[in-house]
């Protein structure tokens, strides 16, 4: 996607791009507006031990609003990189499936099944996201927000609502890490703890299940 204003992607398979190592979906940072991903099922994309992913956005450089919003998809089988990752200065996420894969024959798989890495709006409502074995070398966390800078910092809102949260396994790799569902900055904060940003921060109604208890609050 470059140069894209205003669109609309929908009812579409993107598969098969791990075989020359490139992202299923990828956005340049000359779009703006809105692009909206409807029914999208995007799956076996991805390689280069992360860098590629299956659907990578940047940010805008022209659109302080520039928003990508995700509804009624399946995206799963990413290979090395992350099921979902975006630049963007706002993301709305509502009535996806995030499905991470069991490694076997110790082959990394996914690693964050959502990643929000500059910060901006982050808005993930009634989807469903499961984090499995996913391999050595690979990370913990199904979502997570800010953890490589914070370009969006102007634009900070948070709300995670009506979300299922799923860890098919204990551990994600041979190390026996625990799994968890989000992480907030590196390294990492707690919403509402000393040195966390002040900015609207909602997790409400979501739903945990197989998940260690450690006593850390992610």
């Amino acid at each position: 996607l470059n140069g894209a204003k205003n669109l609309i992607l929908r009812n579409l398979r993107i598969y098969g791009f791990k075989g020359v190592q490139a992202n299923g979906i990828f956005g340049t940072d000359n779009n703006s507006g809105l692009v909206r991903l409807e029914n999208i099922e995007l799956f076996d994309n991805g390689g280069g031990n992360g860098p590629e992913h299956n659907i990578y956005l940047n940010r805008s450089s022209s659109d302080p609003n520039f928003t990508v919003s995700m509804r009624g998809s399946w995206l799963h089988d990413a290979y090395y990189g992350h099921l979902f990752k975006s630049r963007a200065q706002r993301n709305v996420l509502e009535g996806n499936y995030f499905m991470g894969t069991k490694s076997t024959n110790g082959i990394q798989t996914e690693n964050y099944l959502v990643d929000i890495p500059e910060g901006g709006t982050l808005v993930l409502r009634n989807n469903v996201l499961v984090k499995n074995f996913s391999g050595d070398n690979s990370n913990a966390m199904s979502v997570t927000f800010a953890m490589e800078n914070q370009n969006n910092a102007g634009t900070n809102r948070i709300l995670v609502e009506n979300n299922t949260f799923v860890a098919f396994s204990k551990y994600y790799d041979t190390q026996n890490h625990p799994i968890y569902p989000m992480q907030f900055y590196y390294p990492a904060k707690v919403p509402g703890s000393a040195g966390f940003p002040n900015f609207p921060v909602t997790i409400r109604n979501n739903v945990f299940v197989g998940y260690c208890k450690t006593g850390n609050a992610f």
